[in-house]
């Protein structure tokens, strides 16, 4: 099977299973907005943030270093499970002992508690990164993302049934430790290699040399993505973080997780043709083009149907999401443009680019959400502030990769004013339409406003470029017969 093919494979297995945990994440939050207090979503959304800093830091970059390096790989491999499995230990530990001084940001004092259990998913997590690496390495989407959904599935059952129950926050807690457990299990079961345990120091230096930049990437994403949640958090309480978390849920679903697809998929492939560079540049091509067709209407679509669909899936009581969610969906968009650019300086061996391009990205981002939470003290400026910045960072680093691989000058007002315009057209008619059936059932304006959104927006498309649209139909066609 060709590359392309295995890739378009790939994608199609990663979205469905990403797309899948997603949904039955949003179906969890959907569960504990109507089950719980908005205090008590507060503090899962400050303990999962919590957790969810530390876990940047989860895999040191080694496991994309594993990815990248060239054959032979079984000393790396048996030195990265060292590396992971200490690592993974050592947060769990690090975790449990910082617990009660991470709690005293919040009022409620179950948080220490909730902490402490969470840090059992880490030493979990550390022992199964290793095998995880090896499977994308090898491009076993299939198996690796089919063993990610079930334990989605897995930790959703657990806290909805627990939440059902009473259990309040305590469901969660099990249901990350069911989910962490399963994922262990999985990766165990369906890759044959087993570890020796073994460290070469020359290995690890090897790993390290290139895994440094994705970890201070990752670190300074991470930071830089959350910033706008631990501002809120520790400037507004939980009860304002809860309403922002639960805003969040949407856009990450309908949106973002196409970037997470993306990398999962896409940086293994760009790195098994790094040394043709012909082909490297079409395949970030078309990542460009076809990433700017899903996220333009995903994102612009959420922000015209957000009225309906936040009361409608989360309750009455949480309105006050509402403009949350219609900013959020615009940095979602925002981020999404220029998302692959790391994926290609990952695969030519330039991770030290996204570094650099990371630290001047956070020199004015931290200002910013800064700047407007402190002058507002108001979670949708604090939202605000994360857009504009990251609209200037898709700016820096669509023309950082424009000059570096010397792309043409009408590159991405090609790839975007396209799906940008049916975008713009589709977002009109469905506002109209919204406001001609405001007297109508919620959910059969929500119903309508889709609809109507998914042919507005195709329509429009088809007219501007049809041969894409062609050339779409045509590759999911062989997809098929190729599944």
């Amino acid at each position: 099977m060709s590359l392309a093919r295995r890739t378009g494979l790939g994608l199609l297995w990663a979205f469905g299973s990403y797309a899948g945990q997603r949904l039955l994440g949003l179906v969890t939050t959907v569960a504990l907005a109507r089950l719980l207090l908005p205090a008590d979503v507060g503090i899962i959304a400050f303990t999962l943030l919590v957790a969810g800093l530390l876990d940047t830091s989860r895999d040191l970059g080694v496991k994309d270093a594993l990815i990248y390096l060239t054959p032979p790989v079984d000393e790396a491999a048996d030195t990265a499970f060292v590396m992971h499995t200490v690592l993974g230990f050592a947060q769990g530990v690090a975790l449990f002992l910082l617990a009660p001084v991470i709690a005293s940001a919040t009022s409620d004092p179950r948080t220490a508690d909730v902490l402490r259990l969470l840090a059992l998913t880490f030493p979990m997590n550390g022992l199964a990164a290793t095998h995880d690496a090896l499977l994308v390495r090898a491009l076993e989407f299939r198996r690796c993302y089919s063993v990610a959904l079930a334990a989605a599935l897995a930790r959703m059952i657990v806290v909805v049934a627990l939440a059902l129950s009473g259990a309040s926050i305590w469901g969660m807690v099990a249901g990350q430790l069911v989910g962490s457990g399963i994922r262990l299990a999985g990766r165990w079961l369906l890759l044959a290699w087993r570890p020796r345990l073994r460290f070469v120091m020359a290995e690890a230096r090897r790993l390290l040399r290139y895994s440094v930049h994705i970890l201070a990437v990752r670190l300074l994403d991470m930071l830089v993505e959350r910033a706008d949640q631990l501002l809120i958090a520790f400037l507004l309480g939980e009860v304002q973080l809860a309403f922002y978390y639960v805003a969040a849920r949407i856009p990450e679903l309908v949106v973002t997780s196409f970037n997470r697809v993306l990398t999962q998929v896409l940086f293994p492939a760009f790195a098994s043709i790094k040394d043709d560079r012909r082909r490297l540049l079409a395949a970030y091509g078309e990542t460009t083009r076809y990433t700017a067709y899903a996220v333009f209407p995903a994102g612009l679509g959420l922000a015209v149907v957000a009225p309906e669909a936040v009361p409608l899936l989360f309750g009455d009581q949480w309105r006050a999401s509402v403009p949350l969610v219609q900013v959020l969906a615009l940095v979602a968009i925002a981020a999404s443009l220029p998302w692959s650019a790391g994926d290609l300086f990952k695969a030519i061996g330039r991770p030290d680019l996204s570094t650099k391009l990371a630290l001047l990205e956070s020199a004015y981002s931290f200002p910013l959400i800064l700047i407007f939470g402190f002058a507002t003290r108001q979670a949708l400026w604090i939202a605000a502030a994360v857009l504009l910045s990251l609209c200037l960072t898709a700016i820096v680093r669509l023309w950082v990769v424009r000059r570096l691989i010397q792309l043409p000058s009408r590159f991405y007002l090609e790839m975007f004013w396209p799906p940008a315009a049916a975008g713009i057209a589709m977002a009109v008619g469905v506002e109209v339409l919204r406001q001609a059936t405001s007297q109508l059932p919620t959910s059969a304006t929500l119903a309508a406003s889709v609809l109507a959104g998914a042919a507005i927006y195709g329509l429009v498309l088809f007219l501007l470029v049809p041969g894409d649209l062609r050339r779409l139909w045509d590759s999911r066609r062989l997809l098929r017969r190729e599944a």
